[in-house]
């Protein structure tokens, strides 16, 4: 769905920017429409100007509350296609529109209208030309409507706009959904994975206090995520994989992605595989991950094979009717 709103668009703006061509000729004053068209260049301001009767049209079924959703949306969609720069500021005013069906096109509408544009471009750039600009006001009025979705009573429009302003790393809207956990509106666990859809950088921060979540769910996210970046690596060894205290579920799971993101894991592995009484989950995750990686290393040494053999046999010994002989089997098949 999403995509098929991008392609269209892109689609609209070709035909908006490039092809110039008049549908409906109309003398009603572009002011009366959207004050924002006069700020375009005069070409694409003239193509809007000469179709304003079919606009206004659109506009009117779009916001038309008597009207069955497929039409409204219908509407929204045609003006989307035929004349996007208006069809956003619309869209922006259906967001908290009565029927979430309406509500969640209009958020479609936007994040297609957002993707498409390069929006962290337009931030930066200093020479804008004036349809440039003209966008990039909208954007920004746009993560504004957006931001006030975040707290929309309404699962399916405030989840929709947490994931597209999580995806363009707004700390703002991040801020938003830490408060939305509290307050009921979101999950500890969809809170992690959309701060996981922004940048590492910002994302990361918000995720990390995850770590010691009440809801297993959340840390196993948490960890699934903080793991696979280096500058996140020593909270989730520290914190989770080497502390004892740490639900063994979630201590398992940090063991599989330690073992898989951190180079280092090897060095530091022996301290809970010497344990016996550790957690089973726990110890056969680290021995596992542990012959993964050497053996990627390739230099795997006899006294090493050795020492994890003898791992192996003393945790069978603490721990009667524990079984390892499938781990043992990994071992000698030399991985």
């Amino acid at each position: 769905m999403r995509n098929s709103k991008i392609h269209i668009s892109i689609l609209s703006m070709v035909l908006s920017l490039i092809l110039y061509i008049p549908i409906v000729q109309s003398e009603t004053s572009m002011s009366v429409v959207d004050d924002a068209i006069q700020n375009l260049d005069d070409k694409t301001r003239s193509y809007y100007e000469l179709n304003s009767q079919n606009i206004t049209e659109l506009k009117k079924a779009a916001y038309d509350t008597s009207r069955p959703t497929k039409e409204r949306t219908a509407a929204l969609d045609e003006l989307d296609f035929r004349f996007h720069i208006l069809s956003v500021g619309v869209a922006r005013d259906l967001v908290g529109d009565g029927d979430v069906g309406v509500a969640t096109a209009a958020i479609e509408l936007l994040s297609a209208s957002i993707a498409m544009s390069d929006f962290h471009s337009l931030l930066a750039g200093k020479d804008l030309s004036p349809n440039q600009i003209v966008v990039k006001q909208s954007h920004e009025k746009t993560r504004s409507v957006l931001r006030n979705a975040l707290e929309d009573p309404r699962p399916s429009v405030r989840t929709l706009a947490a994931e597209i302003l999580a995806s363009l790393s707004d700390e703002q809207a991040l801020e938003m959904i830490q408060t939305g956990v509290r307050n009921g509106l979101y999950t500890a666990r969809q809170a992690v994975n959309y701060f996981g859809l922004s940048d590492s950088k910002v994302g990361g921060k918000f995720i990390l206090p995850y770590l010691d979540s009440e809801s297993t769910d959340a840390q196993l996210s948490a960890v699934g995520y903080l793991g696979a970046y280096e500058s996140f690596q020593h909270e989730v060894r520290d914190n989770v994989f080497l502390n004892p205290n740490a639900k063994p579920d979630v201590r398992a799971e940090s063991a599989n992605i330690l073992g898989k993101y951190d180079k280092g894991f090897t060095l530091y592995a022996d301290e809970v595989t010497s344990d016996p009484v550790v957690p089973l989950n726990v110890y056969t995750n680290t021995v596992n991950s542990y012959i993964e990686q050497k053996g990627k290393e390739g230099d795997w040494t006899s006294e090493e094979k050795a020492a994890v053999q003898s791992s192996i046999n003393k945790y069978e010994m603490f721990n009667p009717g524990v079984d390892l002989s499938a781990v043992s089997g990994r071992l000698n098949q030399g991985f």
